[in-house]
């Protein structure tokens, strides 16, 4: 995923916490249910080890679902020195834009609707320039269910053409 997003040269990853829904019951150690126990054993200690060893780094990393608090704190231990927002569900999160105060340094999440930024001291990034990371196994069609998957594939499923387009 980070090699990908070098490549692309996109400003902003957008993360899922991958394998934390119905698999997360399948590592050791982990309680059936209990995602909260594979982020926290599996899931972040693993990006923390992969970020340290990254020459080339997002600065800014959003993480989508409706995340908890405890989970933007674990991104942000897990990717230091990374500005990390939490932002919705899918197709919510396309209709957002991320905003860089040049002054106070900070990172915010807004809508197009909100009132336009100070154009001298706010830099705009629209999500057309980020790199999205989801998590299909090679065993599905991508977007799985649709609608009768609640999860982030099923979301991006239901509300785009990427099913078709993928075969």
């Amino acid at each position: 995923m980070f090699a990908a997003y070098i490549e692309s040269g996109c400003r902003m990853l957008i993360l899922a916490e991958i394998g934390a829904g119905a698999f997360s019951l399948l590592f050791p150690g982990c309680s059936e249910g209990n995602s909260e126990e594979y982020l926290a054993k599996h899931f972040y200690p693993c990006l923390r080890t992969v970020w340290q060893g990254l020459n080339v780094a997002p600065t800014t990393i959003l993480l989508t679902g409706d995340p908890s608090a405890l989970s933007i704190q674990q991104l942000q231990s897990a990717c230091a020195n990374a500005t990390i927002l939490g932002c919705g569900r899918f197709p919510h999160v396309v209709t957002q834009h991320v905003r860089f105060d040049k002054i106070t340094r900070k990172s915010s999440l807004h809508t197009f609707t909100d009132p336009p930024p100070d154009m001298c001291r706010t830099e705009c990034y629209q999500l057309s320039d980020a790199l999205f990371v989801n998590a299909w196994d090679p065993h599905s069609v991508v977007g799985n269910g649709n609608s009768n998957d609640n999860s982030l594939d099923g979301f991006i499923g239901r509300y785009t053409d990427m099913a078709p387009m993928s075969f």
